[in-house]
């Protein structure tokens, strides 16, 4: 990072500051220079609370824990902290200067030129990284006992490379060990840059150090793709493709991997705990036999080398003067801001380069990151000709015939393209339109759901692995979209307004009524979403929000099992919408949960009570295995116990001890294997 503007070069106890290098939310970086005798001089780096920061004890206990935990790691692969100081009330730590760049500049870097980061290289700065995490997660104190350091900050920014070949893990500022006091960070609590925190991390479980290890994976998958692993259009999006069950394959993104270094990644990777790397000796050990067999071999030497030939530009211009020597030791102004990363990357014209492929070029939407409004722009799908240069008003045409789906590069000059979240004016164009088309086109089929009941609806969408939107609505005037993919509910939308987000976390007791009205407050500025709005303003944790909203989608599909009258529509025809916070709920589970905790008791009676002399009869279903059902040992037991080609009243006269709450579960076990098509009722 070029220095700051602005500064002038000041004392500051023993040291001189030269320049100021970076400055986040509550801390400010400088180059300095200390003094000795006879003219002895070192640079270091200095990092300085902010005034404002100074008396927060919670801020000033982790830096004070950064400084003591990090001084007792010496090794070749951490920076190193020289000294923890206070000057005018002012908590310092004067550290080891890096004179070089961060992963963040070289990721950056490569992905302007569009050249992938040799395999050597790569493997060299991994094995790096991982040796620094190794010595850091076996750390013991003055008695020889673990230290149990944990990181959990592992980012291309907090990964520093020096021009002479040193590759250092920095900012221990949130690193947590087993022998913190007051600043011992709880299970639950959320720290850490988003797009690189492990889905045990995400979900506010306990951690340890395989949770570094999952962060340091992200890195390789990054440094060998040249793309974000995890991004989306919000932070709740990020969370859940941390968390979802998808499997992560390098493969996919560089097919020039090979495959043991994939296997290598992929396990690293590994969402399950117990499948992925223990240790992270055992990821240099690997990395070692991948270097070995596929002769990747790379000598700090030689990775200098390759440093100063990328960044020979910045190398010159950097060394013109004593007073222009820029320090690339953080490049985190914005980063500890916002907690994420944005790699701009160039696009070139379609025309150009005939062969253009976006699969290579690196990108990272950010929502923090602004750009003037001008009156024209151009748009590049990778695919047609370039349009261009349109107004606002042409791009809103566009949007409404579909013409543009959000997925294009957009540029101002029809050189430097950016991804869609660069322009805040033409995202709200695309939040201004429906999640459905205004299609007036008719349903397929439409019915009421007291010939066809919701449940059966669901199961037959199962058994067929339908894909389309159901519109329900009911006399009481609540209505809602369901989207099904592949016999799967996966997005939901309700009018109710005790359904409402904001109306959901006043029940549910996560915010109150002041909290809810300062967050709608300021919605406009986070794109009219309450959730992202309520983690920017501090009031609730992301992981918070993600597991509310992922419970609040199931009670608005659960809501509908209550309706006593209503009717549906269905569209094969339809608009498929970005599944922000997927359901997540499998077919057994809705209908199981959708019965027994939902489905009103009396309705069931009302039904069965007077068809008691019907006979039960066992219908064959391949389609379904009653296994599935994750019955409670209550409703096992009655389950095992129902004799077919037998009435109703009596199955019902063999239940041993039965009481209403047994008669209620017979009732809804009737009702589950008949809308499944499991038993049929005939007299």
């Amino acid at each position: 990072m070029d220095k700051l503007e602005g500064f002038e070069p000041s004392t500051f106890g023993k040291y001189l500051l030269i320049e100021k290098i970076g400055a986040g939310g509550m801390a400010e970086i400088f180059k300095a220079k200390t003094f000795g005798v006879s003219g002895f001089e070192k640079i270091v780096v200095i990092k300085r609370i902010l005034p404002k920061f100074s008396n927060d004890p919670e801020f000033k206990s982790m830096f004070i824990n950064e400084a003591k935990l990090t001084s007792g790691l010496q090794h070749n692969n951490i920076v190193q902290i020289y000294e923890l100081g206070e000057i005018n009330q002012q908590y310092f730590i004067a550290m080891e200067f890096i004179d070089g760049r961060d992963l963040l500049q070289l990721l950056r870097k490569s992905s302007k030129r569009r050249e992938y980061i040799p395999l050597n290289v790569v493997i060299f700065v991994l094995k790096e990284i991982f040796t620094g995490l190794g010595f850091a997660h076996s750390a013991t104190d003055e008695n020889h006992r673990p230290l149990n350091i944990i990181h959990r900050d592992i980012s291309p920014s907090n990964i520093l490379i020096s021009y002479n070949g040193l590759v250092k893990i920095s900012d221990f500022g949130i690193a947590r060990a087993q022998t913190r006091d007051m600043s011992q960070t709880r299970s639950g609590q959320f720290k850490g840059k988003l797009g690189y925190m492990s889905p045990e991390q995400v979900l506010g479980d306990e951690i340890d150090k395989r949770s570094d290890l999952f962060a340091g994976g992200i890195i390789a998958y990054e440094l060998l793709t040249l793309m974000r692993l995890f991004q989306g259009n919000s932070d709740i999006e990020i969370l859940n493709k941390i968390t979802n069950n998808e499997k992560i394959d390098v493969k996919t993104a560089n097919t020039a991997i090979p495959d043991d270094l994939v296997n290598v990644i992929n396990k690293i990777l590994e969402k399950n705990l117990s499948l992925r790397f223990q240790t992270a000796e055992e990821i240099v050990e690997a990395l070692d036999e991948v270097a070995y067999t596929n002769n990747l071999r790379m000598t700090r030497a030689k990775f200098s080398e390759y440093l100063n030939n990328i960044f020979s530009e910045e190398i010159i211009e950097a060394r013109k003067t004593v007073q222009n020597k820029t320090s690339y030791m953080y490049t985190k102004a914005n980063d500890e801001k916002t907690g994420t990363h944005g790699y701009i990357t160039y696009i070139p014209k379609v025309e150009d380069d005939p062969n253009f492929s976006q699969k290579v070029v690196y990108l990272s939407p950010s929502r923090y990151v602004t750009t003037d409004v001008n009156d024209v722009y151009y748009i590049n799908d990778g695919k047609n000709p370039i349009i261009g240069p349109v107004t606002l008003g042409t791009i809103a045409s566009l949007i409404k015939t579909e013409k543009l789906i959000g997925k294009e590069f957009y540029s101002t000059d029809g050189q430097n393209w950016k991804i869609i979240d660069f322009f805040p004016e033409i995202n709200a164009l695309f939040s201004m339109h429906s999640t459905t088309k205004k299609d007036e086109s008719k349903a397929d089929y439409e019915g009421t759901l007291a010939a066809t009941s919701f449940v059966r609806l669901v199961y037959k969408y199962f058994i067929n692995t339908t894909t389309g939107l159901v519109k329900l609505s009911n006399s009481e005037g609540v209505k809602k979209e369901i989207i099904f993919e592949k016999g799967k509910p996966v997005f939901i939308k309700s009018n109710k307004k005790s359904e409402l987000l904001g109306n959901f976390l006043l029940k549910e007791g996560k915010i109150n009524q002041e909290q809810l009205k300062e967050a709608l407050n300021a919605m406009g500025n986070f794109n009219n979403r309450l959730g992202e709005t309520l983690i920017s303003k501090g009031i609730l944790q992301p992981y918070e929000v993600f597991e509310l909203l992922s419970k609040q989608v199931k009670e608005k599909l659960y809501e509908v099992f209550t309706w006593r009258d209503g009717t549906f529509e269905f569209y094969s025809d339809f608009k498929m919408v970005p599944i922000v916070v997927p359901i997540n709920i499998n077919f057994y589970e809705t209908i199981l949960n959708g019965i027994s905790l939902h489905y009103p008791a009396e309705k069931l009676n009302l039904i069965f009570s007077k068809r008691g002399n019907l006979k039960i009869k066992k219908k064959e279903n391949t389609k379904i295995n009653v296994n599935n059902f994750k019955f409670s040992p209550i409703y096992l037991r009655i389950f095992k116990g129902i004799l077919y080609d037998t009435s109703i009243n009596d199955n019902l006269a063999k239940i041993p001890d039965l009481n209403q709450d047994k008669k209620n579960i017979f009732y809804q076990l009737l009702y589950l294997l008949y809308e499944i098509e499991m038993i049929s009722l005939e007299s």
